[in-house]
Order: C-alpha cells, then structure tokens, then sequence
C-alpha cells in the first residue's frame, strides 16, 4: 500500500504534468495567433497595394453615397483630392442627364433585384469638364446578407466616347483640302 508522501508526490507530478501540458499548448496556441496575425497583416497589405495600384479608380461609399475610401487613380480620373471627394456623394459628381440611371442603379442593387450595376455614365470634375466612364457598382454585405456599404470601379472611357466626333472632324478636314 502506498503511503500519503508516495500519493502526494504522485499527485505533485501529476499536477506539475498537467500544468506543463497546458503551458506548452498555450505557447503553440500564442505561436499559431501570432502566425495568423502575420498572415492577415500581409494580406491586408497586399489588398491595399492593389488598391492603390490600380489602373482604375475604386471607391467605397456608405449606403448614402458618401465616398469613405478611394484609391489614387479615382481621384485622378475626377480632379479631386481624397480629403475633397469626402465632403461628396457619387450622386453629387454625377452628370444631370445620368442621375435617374445611377438612382435606378442603386435601388435595385438595394433591393436586391441586382448584384451588380454596370453601366456607362458621366461626372462632372473639379475644374467643371465631364469624364466618361465605364461604372460597375457592387454591394458590400455582411454575413447576414445585409448591405454595408458601396463598392464602384470607374475606367475612365472620355477618349473612347470623343473618338467618333474626332474621326467626323478629321474626315471634314480632309475633304475641305480635298476641295481645294
């Protein structure tokens, strides 16, 4: 039979085990935390890279249509800093003649008759001239499905739109020194 000093120290040691085991998962446990800190702040970064890198504009807005965020190429496109598109809606910058379909745009996104909306539509930039472009509007959702906020890429297209009336110009020119 044992005596209590054998069970006591088995008790110790059993303990001093279990306490040992516990210790070393919660160590694995804070390494992996911090390796999936690491990963997520690398994927953050690189989202923001190609946010900001690329060769379109992007805008995310509130669901009033107040900008949040904009990458450097949407400022471009429509000549305001970010600090400035801030104090704006994407409703405010957009032509007159293209309000109706940007407000249709956005009740069908919200009402879910739509899960995207592209469309070709004007804005009017900061020094008052108008650039076309290429629209597509989405809807960031959360888990439940609920719309958050506002998701638009632009391509400027003003070239595109310009060309036929440049090409009509040309073509009138060369016939009046054909004339001639």
């Amino acid at each position: 039979m044992a005596s209590l000093d054998d069970e006591d120290r088995l008790l110790r040691s059993v303990a001093l085990q279990n306490a040992n085991s516990i210790l070393q998962a919660r160590h694995r446990a804070e390494a992996e935390l911090l390796q999936a800190k690491e990963a997520l702040r690398a994927n953050e970064e690189q989202l923001r890279a190609i946010f900001n890198q690329a060769a379109v504009g992007i805008a995310v807005s509130s669901l009033d249509g107040r900008f949040l965020d904009m990458n450097a190429k949407f400022t471009e496109i429509l000549g305001y800093s970010a600090a400035e598109l801030s104090g704006f809606t994407f409703a405010a910058l957009t032509h007159p003649e293209d309000q109706q379909i940007t407000a249709l745009a956005v009740r069908e996104l919200l009402s879910g008759q739509r899960t995207e909306h592209a469309f070709e539509k004007r804005y009017i930039r900061k020094e008052g001239s108008v650039v076309w472009s290429r629209t597509t509007v989405t809807l960031l959702k959360d888990p439940e499905g609920k719309p958050q906020r506002f998701i638009g890429v632009i391509e400027d297209i003003t070239a595109r739109k310009h060309a036929p009336e440049a090409l009509l110009e040309k073509t009138l020119n060369l016939e009046l020194l054909n004339e001639e």
